[in-house]
């Protein structure tokens, strides 16, 4: 009988300890880190930050920076795979200086914000599993999307605006597969869209 019960503690401890690192797995999964540019200084912590770059650079793979109402005037670098979503109104404005986002990282998504003004590039793609969706895309002096040439392949672009009186060009591909543009709007560029040695492209709408 002590053996048979002490086989049965055994057992129940062991199974506890499993379920607190499963707990403890979970907790310590995908999280949230929020951007607000104009927030009471009591808010900032390393989950509220005051620019995009903060908010990326404080992330870690699988976490979302949800971007609040306002313009932030940077060039971010989204070197960790994050998913970045504004609310349209969040704008960011690089005010004539390089990309305004460039993506170094795969399993990234940028999801409505407006991106304008980039000396260079709205968005410069330089990896894989991206997904841009829901954006505006105005007035940058290169091309509004980039995919950098044999680095970037399965990559969704879809239901996007993209304008301006002097942007170069709309989106422009090369050397990239399995791309899908899908429901985009694009007007007022000199070249709507550059596709040159890509295969297993979809283009809808």
């Amino acid at each position: 009988m002590i053996k048979r019960n002490y086989a049965r503690t055994i057992t129940i401890s062991l199974f506890l300890v499993a379920l607190v690192i499963i707990i403890f797995t979970l907790s310590s999964g995908a999280g949230d880190i929020y951007v607000d540019d104009d927030a009471d200084p009591g808010w900032y912590d390393a989950t509220h930050v005051k620019t995009v770059q903060e908010g990326v650079d404080n992330a870690s793979a699988g976490d979302t920076v949800y971007v609040w109402v306002g313009t932030y005037n940077e060039e971010v670098v989204v070197d960790e795979s994050v998913s970045i979503i504004g609310n349209i109104t969040s704008i960011v404005d690089s005010g004539g200086a390089g990309d305004v986002f460039r993506i170094e990282s795969d399993d990234v998504s940028i999801k409505n914000m407006t991106i304008q003004n980039g000396g260079d590039n709205g968005i410069d793609i330089r990896a894989s599993n991206i997904t841009i969706d829901n954006n505006i895309i105005q007035s940058n002096d290169v091309y509004a999307i980039t995919i950098s040439s044999g680095v970037g392949d399965r990559i969704n672009i879809t239901n996007n605006t993209i304008t301006a009186d002097d942007v170069t060009g709309g989106i422009y591909i090369t050397e990239s597969d399995y791309i899908i543009i899908e429901n985009n709007n694009i007007s007022d560029c000199n070249i709507g869209m550059f596709i040159w040695d890509s295969d297993h492209n979809v283009i809808e709408n």
